[in-house]
């Protein structure tokens, strides 16, 4: 008897010593935070710790990319699901989550982030993402804040589809702005951006196939090559892109610049994209250009002779 008791207590004692270890494994793959509390991802395995812990429950959690997160081909889980949204701020500090492979097509809220009340931004992604209903290259559903995205990757499902997000048209919701698409979209109906939102500004599409850049309740200062039958965006021909005319205008509307493009200095763009570190564009005598425009030593850019 009192061996059968030591031998029981040797197994629970194991046991307990196989889940400490295999917690303090789980805890020490979380990524270490910066000093705003935000968790600071580099690597596509730090990225899909912060997927399960959104998915397990802990929408709350804020997270920087600190990195370009490259994947090659993998499998990746969105961020946030219909039962457990995202509700933190992501913040890609101008990096990009690249080659993620989903291939869902029966399965809703698809993209990098399924379901999100929360805020993502300054993010680029280029991925092959196929979902079936609420499929977007950022966001399968977005009710909170997207703002300075860029979508390079291909997207497509069976209803409301886009580049950025894919809500649907029965209630307008969450608020886009500083978007662009320059992949492909494909779906019974699709969009360049995304379908209906409470709010669409400064945003713009170049996909033609066949969707509509935008369908939104209130859109403003937004340009896309296929307008729809909404006329949410102002139709435009490729050329308009190239010029220089589209980062023009898109900027006119913000407080502050947030779209540049290459014109006449270094490699030539043929977007306008939310990288300071291309050119800021100025319009000159009905031309667009990359040159300083100054006036009493100090250009509209905020350079000074």
């Amino acid at each position: 008897m009192k061996k059968t008791y030591i031998v029981s207590f040797s197994a629970v004692i194991i046991v307990v010593i196989i889940a400490a270890v295999l917690l303090s494994q789980v805890l020490s793959s979380a990524p270490s935070k910066n000093s705003d509390g935000f968790y600071e991802i580099g690597t596509k395995e730090e990225l899909v710790w912060f997927s399960e812990t959104v998915n397990s429950g802990n929408g709350e959690i804020n997270a920087v990319l600190v990195d370009d997160i490259i994947f090659d081909g993998e499998y990746f889980i969105p961020i946030g699901s219909l039962s457990n949204h995202f509700n933190g701020v992501f913040d890609g500090q101008g990096h990009r989550i690249s080659g993620i492979e989903i291939n869902e097509p029966s399965q809703d809220y698809m993209g990098v982030f399924g379901h999100s009340d929360g805020v993502i931004r300054n993010l680029t992604v280029d991925n092959n993402i196929v979902g079936n209903d609420h499929t977007g290259g950022v966001c399968g559903f977005n009710t909170g804040l997207i703002e300075n995205c860029c979508n390079e990757g291909n997207v497509s499902g069976h209803d409301f589809v886009g580049g950025i997000y894919g809500n649907d048209d029965l209630k307008p919701n969450g608020i886009v702005r500083n978007c662009c698409n320059i992949g492909s979209t494909s779906a019974h109906a699709s969009y360049g951006i995304g379908c209906k939102a409470e709010s669409v500004e400064n945003c713009y599409s170049i996909n033609s196939w066949n969707n509509y850049g935008i369908s939104s309740t209130e859109s403003k200062n937004c340009y896309c090559i296929k307008a729809g039958a909404d006329k949410a965006c102002t139709e435009c021909d490729i050329a308009f892109f190239e010029s220089g005319e589209a980062a023009y205008l898109l900027n006119s509307a913000n407080e502050k610049t947030v779209w540049y493009q290459n014109i006449d200095i270094g490699e030539r763009d043929t977007f306008p994209l939310p990288d300071s570190t291309h050119g800021y564009v100025h319009s000159k005598d009905g031309t667009y250009t990359n040159e300083h425009t100054y006036k009493n030593g100090v250009c509209e850019c905020g350079a000074k002779e």
